[in-house]
């Protein structure tokens, strides 16, 4: 959850420069919103479940934007007025935790993360590709016993159980001789 709600600011096309304040920002005149092809935009990160009261300052010119909620203030003045709504229902970090650890599982075990990257060259849980362990260092030493040897010569056994010498095979009492 965010701690705080991003309100969005909007004003038409027309004007040079627009600012929006108000009782979020003690009428400072902090914020200027950003100019697009469609007018003017920008957000404010607000307290959730707060009423805030606001202006616009177009073109150095205090104003109220009419398609947007209006009320008086005790001194009479009609500013805009913005409801933040209730902040949504807290997950512990401990169901958080585990909702993450559940989708990272499901991410890795399909195969979908290394298919991602292999077509786009970029790992979407790793995008900047940060190294997490050095696999060297976890290497488990081989024992001896399993270590490929050299090669074995034409007529040497393969199997530990058959022997070393070739047995005759019309000679079939020599092969069971000690």
């Amino acid at each position: 959850m965010t701690v705080l709600h991003q309100a969005p600011f909007k004003w038409p096309v027309g004007p040079s420069k627009v600012v929006v304040t108000g009782t979020f920002d003690n009428w400072s005149c902090s914020t200027q919103l950003t100019k697009t092809d469609a007018g003017f935009t920008g957000t404010f990160d607000l307290p959730w479940d707060h009423k805030f009261q606001y202006k616009y300052v177009v073109d150095d010119v205090w104003k109220v934007n009419p398609a947007e909620p209006t009320e008086r203030d005790p001194a009479g003045n009609i500013n805009n007025v913005y409801t933040t709504p209730s902040a949504p229902p807290a997950t512990s970090s401990v169901e958080e935790a585990k909702g993450n650890a559940t989708s990272i599982v499901s991410y890795v075990a399909s195969g979908l993360g290394a298919a991602f990257a292999t077509v786009t060259g970029i790992d979407p849980i790793n995008p900047q590709q940060i190294r997490l362990e050095d696999d060297k260092a976890k290497e488990v030493p081989v024992p001896d016993a399993q270590k490929a040897g050299p090669a074995p010569t034409a007529g040497a056994a393969q199997d530990p159980l058959v022997p070393e010498a070739p047995i005759d095979a019309k000679k079939p009492s020599d092969a069971l001789a000690p």
